[in-house]
């Protein structure tokens, strides 16, 4: 089976993609909605240690001919992005240009439930992109990267999907928050014990896990307490990098790595943004991803917590390239004065004296 090619074929029908405003290409489709063009591509199959892996993204154009200068753009688009859900905006500063773009990692366990996932990510995405696209412009300049359909033209009437985050994601994100469940993040606390990553406890409502970086930690909080401005109710996944600036500086790293991340350049999903969080001078980078209550599913926070972790640890090896990971607890040790050797045990030390 081409998983790709099925994905695609999914993710259309889940959308109900009305065929007259679709075009079609050897993996991909791009589709009309209204004023953008959103182009969903499968990307080819990547072997990883056995399991072989399709990436799905979605990338629509927003802008182009952008007028304000590139640290303007990154400025704006870090506050635009700290909102997002599954997407991020991306700057190009050699064509002038700005994207929406996301990406899934599909494989044949996977098939009967993440196209339907995707799908929703993807439209949530468009949604946005309608809505962002004019205040975008109106902030930085440029052109609107309206598109037209090359047989039927532009679309003058939005399709009926435009309209399901209104009626369909933000009425079940004013419910009670699914994501709220001890017993999972208790689950995912459990886990953390067993690899090289530290959490101190989990509660109804989430918990925090410390990952190795450099010789710090990088820092994981899943929240289901506070909803997303745009969506609602939902689970709130934010992995902050032990990396210190004015709100400039996280921004320009903070835009780099989105656009290395909308390249393809790691093997991970590109779902959520890179944005930074802060005030004053006491501003990390940070990658923001917000799962609607919409899409709730029993193990999607487990999946959330590894793929930051996994996402941390990528990252770590871009910036501290050939640096051996210390054990997390050796790290948290030294933060609080600690002289103790690596040990078994260690991590029950840590913990007696943090109680």
């Amino acid at each position: 089976m081409d998983i790709g090619n099925e994905t695609l074929s999914r993710i259309h029908k889940v959308l109900q993609i009305d065929e007259e405003w679709t075009t079609r290409r050897d993996c991909g489709f791009t589709w009309w909605a209204y004023r953008l063009a959103q182009h969903i591509d499968a990307g080819p199959p990547i072997d990883d240690y056995g399991i072989v892996l399709t990436r799905i993204t979605s990338r629509i154009p927003i802008l182009r001919n952008v007028r304000a200068a590139p640290h303007v753009v990154e400025q704006a688009l870090a506050r635009f992005n700290f909102t997002s859900d599954s997407y991020c905006y991306v700057y190009d500063p050699e064509s002038r240009s700005i994207d929406s773009v996301q990406s899934g990692l599909v494989h044949e366990q996977t098939l009967d439930w993440r196209p339907r996932l995707l799908a929703s990510y993807f439209i949530i995405q468009l949604v946005h992109a309608e809505v962002d696209a004019p205040a975008l412009r109106h902030a930085l300049g440029g052109k609107l990267a309206s598109s037209r359909h090359p047989e039927r033209g532009r679309r003058f009437v939005p399709d009926d999907m435009l309209n399901v985050v209104g009626t369909v994601f933000l009425p079940r994100g004013h419910g009670k928050n699914l994501f709220a469940d001890k017993f999972e993040f208790e689950t995912i606390y459990e886990q953390t014990c067993r690899i090289n990553a530290a959490s101190f406890g989990a509660s109804a409502t989430g918990l925090a896990i410390e990952v190795p970086f450099g010789d710090k930690t990088a820092l994981i909080t899943l929240n289901s307490a506070e909803p997303n401005p745009r969506i609602g109710q939902g689970l709130s996944v934010v992995l902050r990098l032990p990396i210190f600036g004015s709100f400039d500086e996280c921004a320009r790293l903070a835009a780099w790595l989105n656009r290395k991340e909308a390249d393809g350049e790691f093997l991970a999903q590109c779902v959520g943004a890179w944005s930074v969080k802060g005030e004053g001078e006491s501003n990390t980078v940070a990658r923001c991803t917000f799962i609607p209550n919409m899409l709730h599913r029993p193990g999607l926070a487990m999946e959330a917590a590894a793929e930051a972790m996994q996402k941390a640890r990528v990252i770590n090896a871009l910036f501290n390239p050939g640096v051996p990971q210390p054990s997390v607890w050796d790290v948290i040790a030294r933060r609080m004065g600690m002289k103790v050797p690596a040990m078994e045990g260690q991590r029950e030390l840590v913990v007696a004296r943090v109680q």
